[in-house]
């Protein structure tokens, strides 16, 4: 579990709630995450599931958000594929 993430979930709630994203998604997404960020991703667990035994392709899942702990509270930042992803 990603410590940043639950220690700060209001606060990303109220983020996706002002700016049309769904925080359900926001937070059942898989995360990379070091001690001061996040990258929520999009993987498609389908397209896994459908590929024959044996190899996968190595594509990397999209980051659908980043979120940053400054010494001013959280900063967010949007991708390409936010809307795509975690709109409501």
């Amino acid at each position: 579990m990603c410590k940043l993430f639950f220690d700060n979930e209001p606060v990303i709630r109220e983020y996706c709630e002002k700016n049309g994203l769904s925080f359900e998604k926001a937070r059942n997404s898989p995360k990379s995450f070091g001690e001061d960020d996040i990258y929520i991703q999009y993987v498609d667990y389908e397209v896994g599931r459908q590929q024959l035994a044996g190899l996968i392709p190595e594509t990397p899942a999209p980051v659908t958000l980043k979120i940053f702990k400054t010494d001013n509270g959280l900063t967010f930042e949007q991708t390409e594929h936010t809307a795509k992803y975690l709109a409501m």
